[in-house]
């Protein structure tokens, strides 16, 4: 079942503080980012943002360490390093299909509310309007 209160808390990062997302990237502006440290009242590289993914990764108390040979990892104290988006996944407890989704690089910030939202509602995946599914390559 999908963790209804992270979703909720992305949601709200991402309606209140969209200069703090950029879904390109897991975290851009800093190297590590780690739990509690704040990303809004400026004592974080001004420029610091993250992805749906990252901020998953960094709302369930995960510390965030952008790796130039592995990737984004994710990692809480006392445990391995792992995929960003795997941590992140899990922490949202979202199937891998709803997973590849939300972290898309090219998903539109509307589109990544819409689905936030019936997430933080309830619901088990999340649906999309008829008219909007197309091929995985295409979807935006």
């Amino acid at each position: 079942m999908p963790n209804t209160e992270l979703a909720a808390r992305i949601h709200s990062e991402l309606a209140h503080f969209p200069e703090h997302h950029d879904q390109r990237t897991p975290l851009a502006g800093l190297r590590v980012l780690r739990p509690g440290a704040p990303l809004t009242d400026g004592t974080c590289n001004a420029g610091t943002t993250l992805s749906v993914a990252g901020f998953a990764a960094y709302l369930s108390g995960h510390t965030i360490e952008c790796d130039p040979y592995r990737g984004a990892l994710a990692y809480t104290p006392g445990s391995r390093a792992r995929r960003l988006g795997d941590a992140a996944r899990d922490a949202l407890g979202v199937t891998a299909v709803d997973a590849d989704w939300l972290f898309a690089p090219a998903r539109t910030r509307p589109r990544l509310l819409t689905a936030l939202a019936q997430l933080a509602d309830g619901a088990d995946h999340i649906t999309h309007p008829a008219a909007a599914r197309r091929t995985p390559a295409t979807v935006s």
